[in-house]
Formats: C-alpha cells, structure tokens, sequence
C-alpha cells in the first residue's frame, strides 16, 4: 500500500454480478495508482461475494465489508467512514469509470483547492448500448467551464436538475466536518446530500469531459416501480430541501427555481406511478403546498403551474370516477351470476316437474 492514499473510492454492492468485474477493472487500472477501494457487500446473495474475493487476492488497494443487506445510504455511509483517503468518491457497482477519471478529478481539485468538484456523467442504453442524449444535465449548458471556482451563488438553475452521489467528488476532510452523510434508511438518499454540499461548498470546480459512465437501465432502481411505496418517499427530500432553503434563508432567492423543481418531481412521480399511487402522491404535495403560503400564491398567481395543478387533480377525480364505474360493474355481474346460482335449484325442480308431468 502507500504511504498516503489520494482517493477513497466507495462502492455499495447489492446483486450486480453482471456489472460489477466492469466497474473494478475500471478502477484497479486507473492512471493515479495512490487509491483505496472500499467494496460494501450490501447482503448481495449472487456471485459478488465471489468476485470481490477474487479481485482482492490480486490487488492489496481493494477492502470488503460485508453486511447484511439493507439501505444504500446505510452502506454507503458504512465505507465513507472507513475511508482514509484526502479526496472521496462513491460510485454505483453497476457504472464504471474513464482510466483517467480519478486521476483528472484529482488533479482539478487540487489545482482549484476545491471544496467538491462536479463531473460529468456519459449515459448508455444497456440494450442498445448507445449514447444517450444527455444535453440536458451537461454541465456546460448550466454555465460551467473547467476554468471556473463557483459557490452556489453562481449555480441555482443547476442545483434543481441533477443530484446524484457519484456526480460529486469530494475533499474528504469537507465532507466528514459538515457532516455530509447520507439520510439513514431512506431511499432518494443522494437528493439532500447533494443540496447541502452545494449550499456548505466554499469552492466548486468542475470537469466537463465526461468520464463517468452510467447505463440506463430498465430495472436498475427500485425505485422506479410503478406500484412501489417507496415513490411516498419523495415528500421526504421536498421538504428536506426546503428545510435547507430556509436554514440559509434563501427561499425567496430560490422561490422560481424550487417551484420549477418541485413540479418536476411532481409530475414525473405522478406519471410514473400506478393509480392507486397517484392520488397518494398528490396528497402529501397538497399538504406541502398548502403548509408553506408563500409556495402556494406563487403556484396560484402562475398560470402554468396553476393549470398542471389543476389538470393533476382531475386526473385523479377521473380515475377514482372509472374506479367506481369498474366498481359498479364487477358488483352487478357478481349479483346476476349470485342470482342465477341462488335460483339455479328452483330451475332443476321446476325442469323436474315439467318433465314428470310429460311422463
């Protein structure tokens, strides 16, 4: 090993025997060779135990923790706090690294004396194995160059688009004393983190070469279920953000960007939810709403918002209304089937009699 370790990577792994050998090749032969990589064997009940194994007999820089399997947040916060690295990375076991991303990332945090330094991200379709257009969370798009040191003053439309635990590479030292840690059991874990450290950050760099690599997977979340519970989560990171807001007094600074965000979240749990789930979500956003007046005049003197609003809530009456009509209908074909078995021996006999009568 060496005498002082650069990065600390971490990566949680739950069941991703098919990614996993990519994502550590990716780092073992990365072009900055002073690093640790903290594996959490999150209860994986495939061949993961196995490979972490193998790896490990042939590289001294790879450690395993193995617990029994629970949060993401939970074992991601497990490696951070074993990590004895200057700079920190978390990474998902099913996403790889460019051979010089480390390398690249240390080297710009250093130069910028930066507090975290946000990357770029490459996004694959994992059926096609294609890019996918990612214009939309480039970070030069939000105004950023490699040259820049920004505070969160000069990043508000950035904030709101993307949040993601491995879009941050951290100076550990910042992360451990503003205690950046990852909401215990919880899921969206990475959304509250990634508004803190941004908000706490002094110095922000950035590297724009995209040297993260993420597939778009069908099934990569569980999160992304249409019948899941864990889509009620969402009302936990809202009010977490606004809480941060308020705390740095910044919801009036912030006020058009959050509602934008908010909407966002909204609508994109709405759709992607099943109907017995909708009209769940809408009610823990109608209570947000109607708790915090200054977000509610905002929505209501907005005709956009007002109008998503109110097309939201119909869709909800719309349902429950098809709801009753299914209910209506199952109940009267269950009656007519109810009653032609109840009256099914009154037929038999009055067959029986018709017919002894004949005979």
């Amino acid at each position: 090993m060496f005498d002082k370790i650069k990065v600390s990577v971490v990566i949680p792994i739950w069941n991703t025997e098919h990614y996993l050998e990519k994502c550590l090749e990716s780092l073992i032969h990365q072009t900055l060779e002073e690093i640790e990589i903290i594996c959490v064997n999150n209860g994986s009940s495939d061949s993961c135990a196995k490979i972490l194994e193998d790896y490990r007999k042939n590289d001294d820089r790879i450690k395993i923790i193995t617990i029994e399997h629970g949060y993401l947040s939970d074992a991601r916060n497990l490696g951070i706090k074993e990590a004895t690295g200057e700079y920190l990375y978390c990474i998902d076991s099913d996403d790889w690294l460019e051979l010089t991303a480390l390398e690249k990332w240390y080297n710009q945090a250093k130069s910028k004396n930066a507090d975290v330094v946000l990357i770029q991200e490459k996004r694959l379709s994992e059926e096609f194995q294609t890019p996918v257009n990612t214009n939309h969370v480039s970070l030069e798009l939000y105004g950023c160059d490699d040259n820049g040191v920004y505070t969160y003053k000069d990043l508000k439309k950035l904030f709101m688009s993307r949040y993601c635990a491995w879009m941050h590479f951290y100076n550990r030292n910042f992360f451990i004393e503003n205690d950046l840690f990852y909401p215990s059991k919880t899921f969206y874990e990475d959304v509250s983190v990634h508004f803190k450290t941004l908000f706490t950050a002094k110095r922000i760099a950035v590297v724009l070469e995209p040297l993260h690599n993420y597939y778009v997977r069908i099934a990569s979340s569980y999160a992304q279920s249409h019948n899941n519970p864990v889509k009620l989560d969402v009302i936990k990171f809202v009010e977490a953000l606004y809480d941060i807001l308020t705390e740095k007094h910044l919801t009036k600074l912030y006020k058009y960007e959050f509602v934008n965000w908010l909407f966002g979240e909204l609508k994109g749990h709405f759709y992607t939810s099943g109907d017995n789930y909708k009209s769940q979500i809408l009610t823990l956003f109608d209570t947000f709403i109607s708790n915090h007046n200054e977000i509610k005049e905002y929505i209501e003197l907005n005709q956009y918002y007002s109008q998503v609003y109110k097309n939201l809530h119909a869709q909800v009456q719309k349902s429950k209304k098809n709801i009753f009509k299914r209910l209506a209908k199952g109940i009267g074909k269950l009656f007519k089937y109810l009653t032609a078995w109840i009256c099914f021996p009154y037929y038999i006999y009055k067959s029986y009699k018709l017919i002894k009568r004949k005979v």
